[in-house]
């Protein structure tokens, strides 16, 4: 054991009473198989209650192996013997559900999945076969793809809308002097 002077051992035991009295502990738990949620029992009587699977030790985890959670710590530590995972409570109530580096991947691979109308514009122009900057210009929205011409003009939506080229009023697939208008500069 490391030796402790006993100004540094009252230090410890400050800090610990104010751990007991200002950390959240848990009073109970249980595993919810309904919801597939871990239920955690403050001692503060609030009640915080997550996912199971959004947990790194406890994903893939059985009902019957999340139902045998155990407080443990005063309350601060979750355990759970079938698995031989422990929880700090405060973590969980401050959503920390894994290493730092779990935590990153978890959150790019949900955010890989989300998609916004901006997305899908950067991915339509891309698969185009547009350029990287033309791509991110029309899904900002500096870009719209013309109806008439298939090409890529500065965005005059009210224009394209009403169905006036930007440079001139032009049908679909016409021409003007051998080129199609949207593809030469604006005089």
């Amino acid at each position: 054991m490391v030796n402790m002077t006993d100004a540094q051992l009252k230090k410890a035991e400050a800090r610990g009473r104010k751990m007991l009295e200002t950390e959240p502990r848990a009073s109970g738990a249980h595993y919810d198989q309904a919801t597939g949620r871990v239920v955690i029992d403050l001692v503060n009587g609030c009640t915080y209650a997550f996912p199971a699977q959004l947990v790194q030790d406890l994903r893939g985890a059985s009902p019957d192996a999340l139902a045998g959670v155990k407080v443990d710590g005063l309350g601060f530590n979750l355990h759970w013997p079938a698995l031989d995972a422990d929880l700090y409570v405060p973590a969980l109530v401050s959503g920390v559900f894994g290493t730092r580096s779990w935590m990153t991947r978890e959150l790019a691979r949900v955010a890989g999945q989300t998609t916004s109308p901006a997305k899908a514009a950067m991915a339509s122009a891309l698969a185009r076969n547009s350029s990287p900057e033309t791509a991110s210009r029309v899904a900002s929205g500096v870009l719209i793809r013309c109806p008439s011409c298939r090409a890529h003009h500065p965005r005059r939506r009210a224009l394209l809308q009403e169905g006036v080229h930007p440079f001139g009023r032009l049908g679909p697939g016409e021409q003007r002097g051998g080129a199609r208008l949207g593809h030469r500069q604006p005089l």
